[in-house]
């Protein structure tokens, strides 16, 4: 057994010490920099103006919201105080939070703005994001405010209390995923068990869900929620009112993917059902006598301008594209878009019918991607101010009615209604921070309301990192009696630790990233945030030159398995053929490996192959964040003689061949060489899995019990002891040095050494 070296001191370490370390919480904090840094912009912008009309004349009032402003922690609200410090905040037992100012536009009778700024309270600030008073500070500046001289930061400060959001796993977004529940029987009489699903999510990261359920007579009805309830249109009508499209065009379209030829040979996806029901669907809206997009526009305009807030005296068409543009693909902004969009999304209902494709697993990590704090940071905050314009119009329109000489015009007085809620807004984002639950009217699309934030214990520093690798499934999963959701499944490999997980009710549903799992980002390589739009174009420009045939501005007159669709990021940029799909494959992962190609380095290349009653084949890219990527090593040689790295995703790997370096080739088969091969044996466990002793020689429950053990044990809470104010804090006075060490250079460069805690681990003779 080697000596081990005496590791550094943390107060005296140098900055290049901590990058390791600084990775484990950078998804917390890249989400919260992303939130000041263009998050908060794009929200306000897609907050919808509110329009107010004087019930005693045709005066109009339109309020916008402009421009947001977050500052840093100060003591106070005059200028030239001081800066506040996050050791005072906890001893104070007060919020380390900054002042939220909006600039809020009035329009009176389509005018000239009037621009006014309001004070809309505090927002908390987390520690180590571009607004908190620590962000790049060395470890002598960290000690001298009370901090530990390896503080990375990624939590709030609300009441002298640190809290934490806790990531938790959500569908992936603008992926339509084919589902079989009972529970779409429910929807009403002659509905089935089958539907398509896909979550999608506009740049703000607010999303709305589509459901395209299939009905018993060959039809299929497009539901989304609006205000608390679920409303299904069918789906000829929605095509017909996307854009101005004969019947022929829309038939052509739904049953391109079909062909006598092909028989059920391998890749297909479609019978000859498909012509019968696309006729179904033509029928139902001819039956409703519409036959034109306008007449369709109507029809969705009569049926939702009841219920849609702010289009009360607007015309059907308006109230219409406004349902279009609001709910259904909101992650697209083009209709013809939106439309090749739902015709794939038939397609593959109907192969899921027809069991010429299989439905997709929404417990595989395939499938999902994570909530990170920023983001739902963002959705609520949106969710406030949209809801403090609702309450300021409606104290208007009251005084309106009581005094029949108010005047919209008066702009003091609009203000004063206004800045009677305004503070409001601030509270209810600290208070969602500090207790954990998400009160909003919409839901906000999420999977649960409350548990959103966690306690950031110290009991020792293993329990601490732990919580920011953590991931949960989702609270009410833990009620339900099937043990599905907690099974570990392959698509999870190398990037859920599969020992690191509790035992007991949250067995399986809370789960440890790898430790070398990475959430992507906005931000690049470089710390720029990423530009998708120019993306879009380099990608679709190097799509085409190795053979993608663009799907606009014209309909696509075929389908699988002799040519596949192109996605990206939700949208189809294209088609291919089978017999070039995997040159395309080949070139695109080449080109990530390449520094300066513009193609970012986490792309997803997610090339499902054609198959027998497989998973509906296409080439499907991804660029968005809140997606789980881990490094592997390319076996492609570069023009240097190098191998590089690359990062992979869970839904590209299942897909993928990756060899074990100490494993051989286990068992594969010529036809399906390797392409990549995993960096590390010991890549595939967490960060506190990785520093059991001989875990290979553990049974397989006390690794999960050691990691459970090593996060309860007595030990240091933290080298700024003096300071802490926690209510229960263990601090071993006398320790014993380590028997070993298991992966010393991992425990260097976390600097877990520093933190030594009290455990008892077993050997197996």
């Amino acid at each position: 057994m080697g000596k081990a070296n005496k590791s550094p001191s943390p107060a005296v370490a140098k900055e290049g010490d901590y990058s390791a370390l600084r990775e484990l919480f950078r998804p917390h904090v890249e989400s919260f920099d992303y939130f000041l840094d263009k998050g908060l912009d794009e929200m306000i912008e897609s907050i919808r103006p509110m329009v107010i009309r004087d019930p005693n004349s045709s005066n109009t009032l339109k309020i916008i919201l402009e421009k947001g402003h977050v500052l840093s922690p100060m003591r106070g609200a005059r200028p030239g105080v001081l800066p506040i410090y996050p050791q005072e905040c906890r001893q104070a037992r007060i919020s380390y939070h900054g002042e939220f100012k909006v600039e809020v536009c009035f329009q009176y009778n389509e005018g000239a703005q009037i621009r006014h700024t309001f004070n809309f309270g505090h927002l908390p600030i987390m520690l180590m994001s571009k607004l908190c008073h620590l962000r790049g500070a060395d470890p002598h500046k960290l000690v001298f405010h009370g901090e530990e001289a390896t503080e990375m930061g990624g939590y709030f400060i609300c009441g002298g209390m640190e809290r934490l959001v806790r990531i938790l796993v959500l569908q992936k977004r603008n992926y339509p995923m084919g589902l079989v529940r009972n529970s779409f029987l429910k929807r009403g009489a002659g509905y089935t068990d089958k539907a398509v699903v896909i979550r999608c999510v506009q740049r703000d990261q607010s999303s709305v869900t589509i459901k395209l359920y299939y009905i018993l007579n060959g039809s299929a009805r497009l539901g989304f929620w609006l205000g608390g309830r679920e409303f299904l249109l069918p789906v000829g009508i929605v095509l017909k009112a996307l854009i101005d499209a004969s019947d022929r065009e829309i038939f052509t379209s739904l049953t391109c993917c079909y062909s006598d030829k092909h028989g059920r040979g391998k890749g297909v996806v479609s019978t000859q059902l498909i012509g019968e029901r696309a006729q179904i669907v033509l029928d139902e809206v001819r039956n409703l006598s519409i036959l034109t997009r306008t007449q369709c526009l109507v029809h969705i305009g009569q049926y939702f301008r009841s219920v849609m807030e702010g289009f009360e005296n607007d015309d059907y068409i308006t109230v219409a594209e406004a349902v279009l543009k609001d709910y259904i693909f909101v992650h697209l902004e083009n209709n013809h878009d939106k439309f090749n969009l739902l015709i794939f999304m038939l397609q593959k209902l109907y192969a899921l019918v027809d069991q010429t494709a299989s439905p997709d697993n929404p417990d595989a990590l395939q499938y999902q991607e994570a909530l990170l704090p920023g983001h739902l940071f963002t959705v609520f905050l949106k969710d406030r101010l949209q809801e403090w314009l609702r309450k300021s119009k409606r104290l208007i329109l009251e005084e309106a009615a009581k005094n029949k000489g108010f005047d919209l015009g008066n702009a003091l007085e609009i203000r004063k209604f206004l800045t009677k809620y305004t503070t409001s807004v601030g509270r209810a984002v600290e208070s969602m921070i500090k207790v954990g639950n998400v009160n909003s009217r919409s839901g906000l699309d999420l999977p649960q309301r409350e548990g959103m934030t966690i306690h950031a214990e110290r009991l020792n520093f293993h329990r601490y990192i732990s919580h920011f690798r953590s991931v949960h499934r989702g609270s009410a999963f833990a009620k339900m009696r099937t043990t599905s959701v907690r099974k570990l499944l392959p698509e999870s490999w190398g990037f859920l630790c599969p020992v690191h997980t509790p035992d007991g009710e949250p067995c399986g549903l809370l789960n440890h990233m790898t430790s070398t799992c990475r959430v992507s980002s906005f931000y690049n390589s470089e710390g720029v945030i990423k530009n998708f739009g120019e993306m879009k174009k380099l990608l679709s420009a190097e799509l085409v030159r190795v053979g993608m045939n663009p799907v606009l501005p014209k309909i696509e007159q075929t389908g699988p398995p002799e040519v596949l669709h192109v996605h990206l990021d939700g949208c189809i940029l294209g088609t291919i053929a089978s017999a070039m799909i995997e040159k395309a494959v080949n070139y695109l992962r080449t080109l990530k490996l390449l520094a300066h190609s513009g193609i970012p380095e986490d792309l997803e290349v997610g090339y499902v192959p054609p198959s027998f009653n497989g998973a509906f084949p296409g080439l499907y890219l991804f660029t968005n964040p809140a997606r789980f990527v881990r490094p592997v090593r390319n076996l492609f040689i570069l023009s240097d003689g190098k191998q590089s790295i690359e990062l992979i995703g869970p839904f590209e790997q299942a897909f993928m061949e990756i060899r074990c370096p100490d494993g051989g080739d286990g068992g594969r088969q010529e036809p399906f060489p390797a392409t990549h091969e995993e960096i590390h044996p010991t890549a595939i466990l967490s960060v506190v899995a990785n520093l059991t002793p001989w875990s290979d020689h553990n049974q397989s429950p006390r690794n999960m019990y050691q990691c459970q053990m090593a996060k309860q044990t007595m030990g240091f809470c933290g080298q700024a002891l003096k300071f802490r104010t926690d209510v229960k804090a263990f601090h071993l006075q006398v320790h014993i040095p380590n028997i070993v060490w298991m992966n010393f250079h991992l425990e260097r460069m976390l600097l877990l050494q520093c933190y030594h805690t009290q455990v008892m681990t077993w050997r197996m003779p």
